[in-house]
């Protein structure tokens, strides 16, 4: 919820402690510890609100300097089968607010806020948390996994019924049925309390226009502002590189927050094998229904299909590439009011 892989790369600094440790005295009792930090620069973003001056930029030419991303994340481990961990990005600088130590510092402790646009706005903070837990009575082949996110508040635990989560169950294998893995979850950010964290409230900023983006796309979950939704795959593992997939996705968005709503749902397969050591074969296949009247009116299906092959030569002769070829990819779409495919 708080940082996908829905954009690029953000370019960044990051450091990640990778062997955990412990807490000195009571504090030990919440287990092994990890700590991971990042400061990054974003891009795309064009538009900023500066006090006394409204707002400003253009979509022909990006903001001078673009604004910087940072990230921390505290998680811990108290049981073998629990693990829970809580995390913080800020958008902040930019135009007219440099970057320094001292606003990097205020951007991650400050408590306060100012009115948007202020030169000391401590920036576009974003909090979120994650509990995975292993259910010991499945003999821990079934892991139940959440992640809530709030904006401007510290914390969607505390404030739960202002936040958006994911809740989900991730079966590993199924008796008699050693192979095959399923996962499901479902997520909302069309919160029932409305008001000022209605539709549209999350992944947004009064003083950073483009709001949770980086060249121009979306770091948040897929479902994205004043939704709702739900996703199932499945993987059949014919051996450890070889598997079949099955996959449905359905996401609505709310009509408080796009003018008509919208409803997009998903239905595909993907095949990989393995054909010979430096031979790989992809097959997918995807049907998709959407509906958003704001952008088009009626019901709108295609159906796209890709085989891909990837060839990776003798280490011998090139001991550090691999050649990868899309043999070929098909879309068909046809919509329901009579359009040519």
């Amino acid at each position: 919820m708080a940082f996908s892989n829905n954009a690029q790369p953000v370019p960044m600094f990051r450091v990640d402690r990778v062997s955990p440790f412990k807490l000195p005295s009571i504090l030990g009792y919440l287990g092994p510890m990890r700590i991971e930090l990042f400061l990054g620069q974003l891009s795309g973003h064009h538009f900023i609100f500066e006090q006394g001056t409204g707002v400003v930029g253009s979509w022909t030419s990006p903001l001078s300097p673009q604004p910087m991303l940072s990230g921390e994340r505290f998680s811990f481990k108290p049981t073998p089968n629990v693990e829970f961990g809580f995390s913080l990005t800020t958008i902040f600088a930019g135009p007219g607010a440099p970057l320094t130590v001292h606003s990097y510092l205020k951007s991650i402790f400050s408590t306060g806020n100012t009115t948007p646009g202020a030169s000391g706005k401590p920036g576009d903070r974003r909090s979120a948390f994650d509990l995975t837990y292993r259910l010991p009575l499945l003999r821990n082949w079934a892991t139940f996994y959440a992640d809530g996110f709030t904006e401007d508040q510290f914390s969607p635990v505390a404030y739960w019924d202002r936040a958006g989560w994911i809740g989900g169950l991730y079966i590993s294998h199924f008796p008699k049925i050693p192979k095959l893995d399923l996962r499901m979850e479902g997520v909302y950010t069309d919160l029932p309390i409305g008001g000022a964290v209605g539709p549209g409230y999350w992944y947004w900023n009064a003083t950073y226009r483009n709001g949770f983006t980086n060249d121009g796309n979306f770091m948040g979950s897929w479902i994205g502002r004043g939704g709702q939704g739900a996703q199932v795959w499945s993987n059949y593992w014919l051996t450890p590189k070889n598997k079949i997939q099955l996959n449905f996705r359905h996401q609505k968005v709310s009509a408080q927050f796009i003018g008509g709503g919208g409803s997009i749902t998903d239905l595909g397969g993907q095949t990989d094998y393995s054909v010979r050591k430096d031979l790989d074969l992809s097959l997918s296949m995807q049907y998709e229904r959407w509906l958003f009247p704001a952008i088009q009116p009626g019901v709108t299906r295609n159906f796209t299909t890709s085989l891909t092959l990837r060839f990776t030569p003798n280490k011998s002769v090139y001991p550090k590439e691999s050649l990868e070829s899309s043999i070929g990819s098909m879309s068909f779409g046809q919509e329901s009011t009579g359009g040519r495919p």
